[in-house]
């Protein structure tokens, strides 16, 4: 996907295309801010076992997206 040529054709002013950057950065941040606290309080190897646990479960919703997609390629 390439999202900012994307913003540039629903809005071409530059706020549009800001609002995409600043909707990718934003979480992106937080979450940097949040793995710093965490491998701060815990030890190496369990901040290392919790992120495994979460990467797994962020390819979940991708598997679902996927059944749907192969579903709907089955029915049509």
């Amino acid at each position: 996907m390439a999202p900012a040529p994307e913003a540039l054709k629903l809005d071409p002013a530059p706020s549009g295309l800001a609002t995409v950057l600043a909707a990718r950065t934003v979480p992106a941040v937080g979450w940097t801010l949040l793995g710093r606290v965490v491998a701060d309080r815990f030890s190496r190897r369990t901040s290392l076992s919790a992120a495994g646990m979460v990467r797994g479960r962020q390819g979940m919703p991708i598997l679902d997206q996927l059944e749907v997609l192969i579903r709907d390629l089955i029915v049509c």
